[in-house]
């Protein structure tokens, strides 16, 4: 859980600030902030090993998944395709530009 270590981190950091900064974070429910996140980071590592531990839940068929792949690869499915990917392999283009196109 390396969100709860960086939330402990926080919290003895609190500790190295001048006294009225600590005081002005005190006011603030700093403390009372962070402990609500550990709440939720424990929730949603509890209900992410459920998950895991139970994949039926989804009922998804494993041919119904290799349909959506297919589709995903198809002459029908190049409009949406155009539409969700071509935005980032821009983005990626114009960030990566320095990179020549033998080395992508």
């Amino acid at each position: 859980m390396d969100q709860l270590a960086a939330n402990n981190r926080r919290r003895k950091d609190i500790y190295t600030l001048p006294r009225a900064d600590q005081e002005l974070i005190a006011s603030l429910g700093y403390k009372d902030k962070l402990a609500e996140a550990d709440k939720a980071i424990l929730a949603n590592a509890e209900f992410l090993k459920q998950i895991v531990a139970n994949p039926e839940i989804f009922g998804h068929d494993v041919d119904y998944e290799d349909e959506c792949v297919q589709g995903d690869t198809t002459r029908q499915g190049k409009v949406e395709r155009d539409l969700c990917y071509e935005p980032m392999k821009e983005a990626l283009l114009k960030h990566f530009v320095h990179v020549t196109a033998e080395e992508r």
